[in-house]
């Protein structure tokens, strides 16, 4: 087990340490980090540095992958089957592709630039948040066990989010005054996260004014609640 975060570092040489199981080395200035001969590896946090590419393909008993905050355009995790816990947001990703990764129970791919994200096989999932992508529909119809979803600020528009699970879920797709809000489910609890700037009290459906109310979830972010309609669009205003 190897803790070298906040260290300064702008190189580490961990290819002679094959027997190494935990790597933490966030917080630094590393632009290259090869973990390629660490085939024992569990556990992986580079968060905070300046990667701009990592080869995880060796490293299949990877359990938690943490690479928050670097400049990679691209990673295959489709080896590493057996992650639990896996965040890669605030980078440049343009894909990724988790249908391999049918363990995840978080799943974190925020702040990309994310066209599509599949997760129809990922049917243990509890978490996932993908805000702040380039997504126009997710569909969720296999992740009964979703427990959180975070899906707001998509750059094309209004993301419809399609699922068949009729117990409350967390979903955040609308910000604008005039974006639509859709459900496909009847009777569900729907919310809308307004924590990036504007909080809305209320939503109009079919020009009669619906009152929303306010429900905290924790770490700062508040939702809106109501009670929606089977095929109905609300509207913020």
């Amino acid at each position: 087990e190897l803790h070298c975060s906040n260290g300064g570092l702008t190189s580490l040489d961990v290819t002679k340490n094959t027997a190494l199981k935990k790597l933490y080395c966030s917080t630094n200035s590393l632009t290259s980090l090869d973990v390629t001969r660490n085939t024992g590896l569990t556990h992986l946090s580079c968060n905070s540095n300046n990667i701009t590419s990592i080869d995880v393909t060796k490293n299949m008993a990877l359990y938690a992958f943490n690479c928050i905050e670097n400049q990679l355009t691209s990673l295959d995790v489709t080896k590493n089957t057996a992650l639990f816990e896996f965040n890669c947001t605030g980078n440049q990703l343009t894909s990724i592709d988790v249908t391999k990764n049918t363990e995840l129970r978080h799943l974190y791919v925020s702040i990309n630039k994310l066209e599509s994200l599949d997760v129809s096989k990922n049917t243990k999932l509890v978490s996932l948040d993908c805000y702040v992508n380039r997504l126009s529909e997710l569909d969720l119809s296999n992740n009964t066990a979703l427990a959180g979803v975070r899906a707001h600020d998509q750059n094309v528009g209004v993301l419809p989010l399609y699922y068949s699970i009729s117990d409350s879920k967390y979903v955040n797709q609308a910000k604008n005054s005039g974006d639509v809000v859709r459900t496909l489910i009847s009777n569900t609890t729907f919310y809308v996260d307004y924590a990036m700037e504007t909080p809305w009290n209320n939503f109009a459906l079919e020009n009669k004014l619906v009152t929303a109310t306010a429900d905290s979830t924790g770490s700062g972010v508040s939702y809106f609640k109501s009670t929606l309609m089977n095929g109905k669009d609300w509207t913020l205003t």
